[in-house]
């Protein structure tokens, strides 16, 4: 009666932390002190993994009790009277058994997917993989629909609606889907876009995958510094990428005259500046065969020879560039994380 007693009321504590916002307060306001208390800690690893503490022996439980999901079940769907069946479904009930179970099942997907991209992909047909994916993909479809309902019927399909990871759940269901239905369209346009769109697609199973393991202590913490360190960078690449076009740019205009308009163009003017940040200098750049006969450089016979004031100018800028972009702020971003 008093474990009992003792349980509801850790329940009760655990309802207040996530229902009512206090944790989400204190991660918001990076409350270390509160979040770190033994209290918190015992609370949330009831409520996440069903014991105060956890050990190796825990970890290696829920690893077993994953693996033999598919097995047990079947079994619980038909009787639950045993004991031992109730303790696995009281297992299964817990928050990260459920997505340990959900981050093994997109390893598989993830493993399939692989297979199919690079050994199993039939531009004339659908293969075995391919059924398998689709019948993976067509559960999460149901479930993400069966999310939907009921959040209509609670009231917060606002909250659901602007979470960004619903929204790639969806996102990767219309990307896979358009994927497979242009895969059965004839010519070779069809075929790349197809493959194309695919390959996204398994982007966003990776970066979907990487979100469960947020759920562990080990990585979790890893992410959510990469997180943080992406919006302290973002400032820093928004300056390098100016800077980057001011020298690309003025690099080409004064090394080659005037140039006609095309991307394959924009390329290569871009590639310089872009490549010196790690390190390809192009020093021996003007050291090569060259030609001025448009015909013969626009074939890739020879490569276009540079203008005289280029040969002269252009070193000097790159020496700037190197020193500005490549010394000062990269090694100021670098310091910034030590």
């Amino acid at each position: 009666m008093a474990e009992q007693q003792l349980a509801d009321n850790v329940s009760h504590a655990g309802r207040l932390l996530l229902n009512h916002g206090y944790l989400r307060d204190a991660i918001n306001t990076e409350n270390n002190a509160y979040l770190e208390s033994d209290t918190v800690k015992k609370i949330l690893n009831k409520i996440l993994y069903g014991t105060e503490e956890v050990h190796r022996q825990s970890a290696m439980c829920f690893f077993v009790l994953s693996a033999v999901h598919i097995i047990v079940l079947p079994l619980l769907m038909i009787n639950m009277e045993y004991s031992l069946l109730r303790w696995f479904y009281k297992k299964y009930q817990l928050h990260y058994v459920k997505v340990y179970i959900h981050m093994l099942g997109y390893t598989v997907l993830l493993i399939a997917y692989s297979y199919m991209l690079l050994f199993d992909y039939k531009a004339d047909g659908i293969s075995y993989t391919d059924y398998f994916i689709i019948i993976w993909m067509a559960s999460f479809f149901v479930d993400e629909t069966n999310q939907i309902i009921v959040a209509v019927i609670r009231g917060k399909w606002t909250t659901y609606s602007i979470d960004w990871w619903n929204l790639l759940d969806w996102l990767m269901i219309t990307l896979y889907t358009t994927g497979m239905l242009l895969k059965t369209g004839e010519g070779t346009g069809f075929q790349i876009t197809s493959k194309l769109i695919l390959i996204v697609t398994f982007t966003a199973l990776c970066t979907r995958l990487l979100h469960f393991t947020c759920m562990t202590e080990f990585l979790g913490r890893k992410l959510v510094i990469n997180r943080k360190m992406i919006k302290d960078t973002s400032a820093f690449m928004i300056i390098i990428s100016i800077i980057m076009v001011w020298y690309s740019v003025s690099f080409y205009a004064l090394y080659m005259k005037t140039s006609d308009f095309t991307w394959k163009q924009m390329e290569k003017i871009l590639r310089n500046g872009y490549w010196m940040l790690f390190g390809d200098l192009y020093l021996d750049a003007t050291e090569i065969d060259c030609t001025s006969n448009r015909t013969i450089y626009e074939m890739g016979i020879l490569q276009r020879c540079p203008s005289d004031l280029g040969v002269y100018v252009t070193p000097y800028l790159k020496a700037f560039y190197g020193l500005l972009a490549v010394v000062l702020l990269l090694n100021l971003l670098i310091a910034m994380y030590r």
